[in-house]
């Protein structure tokens, strides 16, 4: 019998119905069958370099979207700062449909490169704010080249990570 939310039902589950029914060898086949049909899907799933790249567009051009700002005392934010970062959901939505592997549940050393990518970001766009207030506005390249440089980069750390935890469960 089976209690659920205080009330009781007389319906078993297959499971509590079939107690003694698997012996231990019919178990490891079975265990086995799922460890390797999870090697089969890693190795079936390539890294999306396109996306990849994708992302370091983004992030590239989140930075270089300073250059539509002015800083200073009278600083004014650039009005479409908003649209790399839509561009960026939009293409891990777009991975995560085609490859099936949520990002959500990609472990822990995958999202410390995602939060060191945020932080990164953040960095290069304060610095290209200083470049920008120094009229160096020319210098903003080299700091949206390292952006798509190390959005590319950590991104891919972080799908290696998320194909190593679908690997090792």
């Amino acid at each position: 019998m089976s209690c659920h939310g205080g009330k009781s039902y007389d319906r078993l589950s297959t499971m509590e119905n079939n107690i003694g029914g698997v012996s231990a060898s019919e178990a490891t086949v079975a265990l086995n069958s799922l460890s390797t049909d999870g090697d089969r899907l890693v190795r079936q799933v390539r890294i999306p370099w396109a996306s990849l790249a994708g992302l370091g567009a983004c992030g590239g051009w989140y930075v270089a979207n300073s250059l539509a700002t002015t800083p200073g005392a009278s600083y004014l934010p650039s009005g479409t700062g908003w649209i790399p970062v839509v561009g960026f959901f939009v293409i891990l939505y777009l991975a995560q449909r085609d490859t099936g592997i949520h990002f959500r549940a990609m472990g822990v050393p995958a999202n410390i490169a995602l939060l060191g990518l945020l932080v990164l970001l953040w960095g290069l766009y304060s610095v290209s704010l200083g470049l920008i207030a120094f009229n160096l506005r020319w210098a903003v390249v080299i700091t949206s080249v390292a952006a798509f440089v190390a959005t590319t980069g950590l991104a891919g750390l972080a799908w290696r990570s998320a194909m190593r935890r679908l690997r090792h469960g």
